[in-house]
């Protein structure tokens, strides 16, 4: 797959993630390299998580249909893991890591979609979490 970030200027990527589709965001998202070097055992774990995460985030912007709407269980454990993912980095030693930084701004265009709770009777039990995780996490 091409790099769409090779003639990219690094002030355009944030307003290139707020106006393109979701299918052209999904396809950002897999050119985006995750670039954790190292051979620590921390480090290959955080690596392979991150690239689950890529890969889920992907099949997830794949399959938007343009209704606004998430799921509130996928935006409550994808905000947990790159929260998560970066402090396992900044352990490591690793700080401002390019991948996670374009997370975090992908996180900022899921803030404007509605949350969608697909099982009815989880809903509460779905925003006591989600409101815990706004509360005691730093802001993106």
């Amino acid at each position: 797959m091409p790099n769409l970030f090779s003639a990219m200027q690094p002030s355009s990527l944030p307003h290139a993630i707020e106006t393109e589709s979701w299918e052209h965001v999904a396809k950002m998202l897999m050119s985006f390299p995750i670039e954790v070097e190292g051979s620590g055992r921390e480090l290959r774990r955080l690596r392979k998580e991150l690239g689950m995460l890529k890969h889920a985030m992907y099949g997830q912007f794949m399959t938007y249909n343009g209704n606004h709407t998430i799921d509130a269980s996928f935006f409550v454990g994808a905000y947990k893991a790159v929260s998560r993912i970066e402090r396992g980095l900044e352990a490591q030693g690793i700080k401002n890591q390019r991948f996670v930084m374009f997370l975090k701004l992908l996180f900022h265009r899921l803030r404007k979609q509605k949350l969608v709770v697909k099982k009815p009777m989880a809903i509460q039990n779905e925003f006591g979490r989600m409101k815990r995780v706004v509360e005691n996490a730093n802001p993106i």
